[in-house]
This record gives C-alpha cells, structure tokens and sequence, in this order.
C-alpha cells in the first residue's frame, strides 16, 4: 500500500507543470517589444505584468526597441543568453509578412515560442476622432472622387497588406506616409486630420489611455469586432470571406533555451492570464488576451504564413 502511494506521487509529479518559482531566472526579467505603448504586444505585457511578476517573483522590465518589423528587437533576444531572462513580445504577423516579402535571413521561428498571449487581432482603417468622414461608404466615396494620404507602417507589414486590399475594393491608389509605431500613426492622424491604419485594440485602447478614439471605418477581422457591431469588414464589404486575416502576439525566448525553461516561463504566464485583474484590465483596454501554450502558438504562425502567401499572391 505504502509502496503504490509512492509510485503515485512519483508520476503525480512527473506529470505536474513546470512550477516557474522553482526555477531562478535572477530578479529582473526584460521582456523586448518593438512597437511602443499602446501597439498589441505593449498592452499584453503591461497588463499581465503585475501577475506575471507574481508568478515569476522578479521584477520585470519592459524593453522597448523600436525598429520597423521588429528587427531591432528580434536581434536583440535573438543575441541573448537562452536563460530565460530576456523575451520577445511581437506580434506574428508583421514579422512573418516582413519575412516572407524580404527574405531575411532572420527568422522569427528560430527563437524559442514560449506562449501566444492574444487572440487574433483584426487591423483598422480609422479617422481622427471628430471626423466628418466617419463610415466606410464615406470614405470609399471620398477616396474615389479624390484619393487622400493614409498612414500606416512599412511597406512590408499588415498594415501596407490591408491598404493595398482597401485600393482594390475602392480603385484608388493611396499617398503612404510610414512610421514604425502605432503611437506614431495615431499622432500623424491627430495632427494631419487624415486617415490610418492600426490594430484595431490600439485604436480601441486610446480612450483607457487618455486619448480620444479614433473612429473605426473598416476591419481585416472575419467577422464584426463585438466593440464596433455597426463597422462592417473588408472581407463583408468585397463579399470574399478569404480576405479576412488577423494579427497575434507570441512571446519568444532566444535560440537554444531549453524546453523545460520554456515550459516554467509558459506556466507563469498562463497563471498570469488567469487573474481576474488582468482580465479586468485587458477587457479595460480592449485587448482580447487569451493565453495559450507553446504549441498553439507554433499553429498560428502557422496559419499566419499560409494566409500571408495566399493573400500577396491573390
């Protein structure tokens, strides 16, 4: 009896997650994002922080290194010790789309997935709050009679995708100015009274943050976001359901660290997900966090790769 209770615990803990507070990962943790407060992978990592650094007993240190696409940020953690101290949070798809346009010999699955942090997030073709122009048909009548600039990132990124797909729908071809920040473009808006387009949370997250809204014309979503049921989609406005896409954010750890140093940062964030605080705060925020494993965000890229290939060649 004694000897089966032991053989039970045994496998009982054999088969337990990886318990990050087991694992010293020093006191500070820095985690690099590449697109500045307010963009996806900023407000993910603001809002699990406090858990997370419970979780973890370190203090984490939000690192941010700007750079179009992510490079600079993805060089960094890509250079790092494979520790555990230092992280990526990046949003899939415009690395994957900056890859696959480019060739780069710098490749976002070379580092080690730890956990996807979000649910897919549609992009927003928007105008700066107060503008007249404020519905799709609007815009796509204006734009027809006398196209207007529309700011966005690289030509390389989700954004520039979605605008070229807007061009389609409209037959009209849009002045570009880029920046490499969502903050930017939501500044150049304010400032320009002219369209842009950014994730739909950062255009949805600038009330919370002290900022009037921009008004939401159009999303890349499959369907309706649940915050703007009056906004139609592309995919709705071109009756192609095929042109729908979505961006994610991933957290990743540098090349080499181990599975079982993934899978303790991976346990902490998913507890992290849980508290109902930062589940307030995301919802505050308009950030559909949905924590999820290592796996499920190796599917996704997955999917992001196939649905890239297939939308730059349609």
């Amino acid at each position: 009896m004694i000897l089966r209770a032991l053989v039970l615990a045994v496998a009982t803990a054999a088969l337990a997650p990886p318990d990050a507070r087991a694992q010293s990962f020093g006191d500070t943790i820095s985690i690099v994002e590449p697109f500045g407060p307010g963009s996806p992978s900023e407000l993910a990592i603001r809002v699990l922080k406090p858990a997370l650094e419970r979780a973890l007993k370190a203090r984490l240190l939000i690192e941010h290194i700007g750079s179009a696409n992510g490079d600079a940020a993805l060089a960094r953690v890509a250079a790092g010790q494979p520790n555990g101290r230092m992280l990526l949070a990046i949003t899939d798809a415009t690395r994957i789309f900056h890859e696959y346009q480019n060739n780069t010999p710098r490749k976002l699955d070379q580092l080690k997935p730890v956990a996807k942090l979000t649910e897919g997030i549609s992009m927003a073709l928007a105008m700066p709050h107060g503008s007249a122009i404020d519905t799709w048909e609007k815009f796509a009548a204006q734009a027809k009679a006398k196209p207007m600039p529309v700011a966005g990132f690289g030509p390389r990124s989700p954004s520039a995708l979605f605008q070229t797909m807007i061009e389609r729908q409209v037959q009209a071809r849009f002045a570009s100015p880029r920046y490499d920040l969502d903050i930017e473009v939501l500044a150049a808006m304010a400032r320009d009274h002219e369209p842009g387009i950014v994730p739909t949370s950062s255009a949805l997250s600038q009330p919370a943050l002290g900022r009037p809204a921009p008004v939401v014309l159009l999303t890349s979503g499959a369907r309706r976001h649940p915050s703007l049921p009056h906004v139609p989609t592309l995919a709705e406005v071109a009756g192609n359901q095929r042109l729908a896409f979505t961006i994610s954010v991933g957290l990743f750890g540098p090349p080499g660290m181990d599975n079982a140093t993934a899978a303790a940062l991976a346990g902490a964030v998913a507890t992290a997900g849980k508290d109902e605080a930062v589940r307030a705060e995301a919802r505050k925020l308009s950030l559909p966090l949905a924590v999820n494993d290592s796996a499920v965000l190796m599917e996704t890229m997955k999917r992001t790769r196939r649905v890239i290939q297939e939308l730059v060649h349609r």
